[in-house]
């Protein structure tokens, strides 16, 4: 189980990342699509939280499948008991701190919000289906 001050720290890295590192890679041009803004996310994540990450077993996994619910999240913070004797990955979480979706559209207002639309009802799905005490969060540039 993650530590509640775990969780506290994972959230305010997540939130300062967004609003610093991706406000600035953003501002020089290196996200242009959605898979660069992951990676970009991906990247500050592992560098702000490698020690954390580190000492807790938690991992950074984009493209996460949860086969109860057939969706992939963008990117994932899980817990992972890598002793576990199981056939996959997966099989090896424990519990998330945080399970993000993000979108990138540099489209109209209008195309954008139908876009944007289409992963509310998941992240709905992940609120009412999964059983972890997660954060969930939702980025968009548009």
């Amino acid at each position: 189980m993650i530590k509640k001050s775990i969780r506290k720290e994972i959230d305010k890295v997540i939130k300062n990342i967004w609003l610093r590192n991706i406000c600035t890679d953003y501002g020089n041009g290196f996200l242009i699509k959605e898979a660069s803004l992951q990676c970009s996310l991906y990247h500050h994540l592992q560098n702000e939280l490698n020690f954390l990450l580190q000492q807790n077993h938690l991992y950074i996994y984009p493209e996460f499948y949860f086969k109860e619910l057939k969706f992939f999240a963008d990117l994932v913070i899980v817990e992972m008991d890598m002793t576990l004797e199981k056939k996959w990955l997966s099989e090896k979480m424990t519990d998330i701190a945080a399970i993000i979706e993000l979108k990138y559209d540099g489209g109209n207002a209008m195309s954008t919000s139908d876009y944007i639309k289409t992963d509310m009802p998941k992240l709905k799905e992940y609120i009412r289906s999964l059983n972890y005490d997660c954060q969930y969060y939702f980025g968009v540039i548009y």
